[in-house]
C-alpha cells in the first residue's frame, strides 16, 4: 500500500494555472495560506500558457525552502515518506495539451512518469 499524504486541494482558477494551483495546495499543507493568483503573479505566469518550472525558485525565503531540480523515483519515495509533497513536472510531448513540461502535485507514488521534482517546504 502506498503511503498518501493529505495535501489539500484546490481548483485551479485559469488554463496554465498550473504550477500556481501546485504550490497554493503544498503551502496549504505547511498550513501557509497564499492566494492562486498572487502565486501566479510572484511566478510570473502567462495566462493560457503557464509558468516555466525554474521561476517556482523565486518563492524561495527565509521561511520556505524551494528545491528544484531533475528528479528520480527515490527522491520523490524519499520526499513522501519524510511527509514532503513534492510537484512533479511531467514531460507531456505526447498529451494534448500543448504543453512540453506539466506540474503536477503528488500525495502518492501511484504512477511513475517523473521529469523534474520541486519540493516546497518550511
Amino acid at each position: 500500500m502506498h503511503k498518501r499524504l493529505a495535501v489539500p486541494h484546490r481548483l485551479q482558477f485559469e488554463t496554465g494555472y498550473c504550477l500556481p494551483a501546485c504550490v497554493e495546495m503544498v503551502l496549504a499543507y505547511w498550513g501557509m495560506e497564499a492566494k492562486q493568483k498572487s502565486l501566479a503573479r510572484k511566478l510570473k505566469t502567462i495566462p493560457g500558457v503557464g509558468t516555466p518550472g525554474p521561476r517556482v525558485q523565486s518563492l524561495a525565503s527565509k521561511s520556505l525552502r524551494v528545491t528544484y531540480g531533475e528528479g528520480q523515483l527515490v527522491d520523490l519515495t524519499q520526499a513522501i515518506a519524510a511527509d514532503i509533497p513534492p510537484i512533479v513536472l511531467v514531460r507531456t510531448v505526447n498529451y494534448p495539451i500543448g504543453l512540453k513540461i506539466h506540474p503536477m502535485r503528488l500525495s502518492s507514488l501511484a504512477w511513475r512518469v517523473i521529469c523534474f521534482t520541486l519540493m516546497i517546504r518550511p
